[in-house]
């Protein structure tokens, strides 16, 4: 992603066992939503980084991810192996 392409920027610090709820509007010309979660520790592969086209997002419904182990997991997903 290039410094001129990124719309919005929103951060939240999160301890094991809290939650947080982030809202922004969406502007017509946004394509992607991402998430990145930023660990201590992190493991191996690309579970701390989430994208999601415009497209396949409901306009009406809460985007809702957990963060399981090390990984972002969208609800309605399976939890990561």
């Amino acid at each position: 992603m290039l410094a001129q392409d990124l719309q919005a920027s929103m951060a939240s610090v999160l301890n094991p066992g809290a939650s947080a709820s982030l809202s922004q509007p969406m502007r017509a010309d946004t394509n992607y939503v991402a998430v990145v979660a930023f660990y201590r520790n992190p493991g191996s592969g690309d579970g701390w980084k989430y994208v999601n086209g415009k497209k396949k997002l409901d306009a009406d419904k809460p985007l809702k991810i957990s963060l399981m182990d090390q990984f972002l997991v969208p609800a309605g997903s399976a939890a990561h192996d």
